[in-house]
């Protein structure tokens, strides 16, 4: 012990520390040529999108072009070829998952450099979801009377110029009311403390084609519970109201994992997965916005998939 020779139980312990900090320095290095990997990725992503841009020129509906869409499916796919490649040598199921994972960020990495290189060039990507389509002129809202509905109203008019309220006598008519062009919104009960979300005032909203825009949520009298209000119009537009913003769209029979981390991607956050009724494949989702990656993730959508429905994109107030 005083001749400086250690003790069997201290060269043991030396021998596990060094072992340990050879796996962590392992560690360490193998995370910094992943950061310079990702940047030389991230690099080659942003030539691709500068690629895509010249092809796409200056029209802003080319994202529902078949010839283009088709153009940017093929690159993705032989851009992603190299992680599913990877992924079906390896027959590893964990190894499949972060192939697809990973594709699905490298293509939503390439939609947003995609949009930010069309927004320089002038030309608005995702506007192809925001097209007007009412021709009214005036701010008319077309709902069922209650003392919850009226507050809801009073709340939406705030952030109207000219407010005007038509009433219906059920909510059949006061969709009917946006549909035919009698008022420009209506408003709709979708969510409440008791029930959760109301499946029959969504199916109204996908039967007519409405759009959430704005959402509001209004207390009982007792504080006990609260219903959640939409005003919805024919089209989805950019929300401007409301600290927290809202994306929620339909999705039927797709890889959801990979879905969502594309939107994990354009620093979309995921709020609220629910399973569609009637329907054994089809989800609602929700995501709380990012403002920097909404476009982008709006870009992915389009030229990703055909069968995508967005159901509203809302501030709440």
């Amino acid at each position: 012990m005083y001749s400086g020779q250690k003790s069997g139980k201290e060269a043991h312990f030396h021998l596990v520390y060094d072992r340990k900090n050879i796996i962590l320095g392992n560690l360490s290095r193998i995370s910094r040529e992943q950061t310079h990997l990702i940047e030389r990725r991230e690099a080659h992503i942003g030539e691709l999108a500068d690629f895509l841009c010249d092809e796409a020129g200056e029209d802003e509906i080319f994202f529902r072009d078949r010839g283009f869409r088709e153009a940017y499916r093929k690159l993705v796919s032989d851009a992603g070829c190299v992680c599913s490649g990877y992924a079906a040598e390896t027959g590893k199921e964990s190894t499949e998952k972060t192939g697809r994972a990973l594709s699905a960020y490298m293509r939503a990495s390439l939609c947003r450099r995609l949009t930010d290189g069309l927004d320089i060039r002038g030309v608005q990507a995702a506007g192809t979801y925001f097209d007007e389509i009412s021709t009214l002129e005036d701010d008319t809202v077309s709902y069922m009377r209650s003392s919850y509905a009226d507050e809801a109203f009073a709340r939406f008019s705030e952030y109207m110029t000219d407010p005007k309220a038509i009433y219906g006598y059920d909510f059949s008519e006061v969709c009917d009311n946006v549909y035919y062009e009698r008022s420009e919104y209506c408003i709709l009960p979708i969510e409440n403390t008791t029930d959760g979300r109301l499946a029959g005032f969504r199916r109204l909203m996908m039967k007519y084609g409405l759009k959430t825009v704005m959402l509001t949520r209004v207390e009982d009298p007792q504080e006990t519970g609260a219903t959640v209000f939409a005003l919805l119009k024919r089209c989805i537009t950019v929300p401007s109201h409301g600290e927290k913003k809202f994306l929620e769209i339909r999705v039927t029979a797709h890889d959801i994992q990979a879905l969502l981390c594309a939107a994990d991607g354009c620093g979309m956050k995921l709020s609220a997965i629910t399973a569609v009724p009637d329907s054994p494949d089809g989800y609602d989702l929700v995501f709380t916005v990012s403002e920097e990656g909404i476009c982008g993730f709006l870009s992915y959508l389009l030229l990703e998939y055909d069968d995508i429905t967005v159901t509203g994109f809302a501030g709440m107030i």
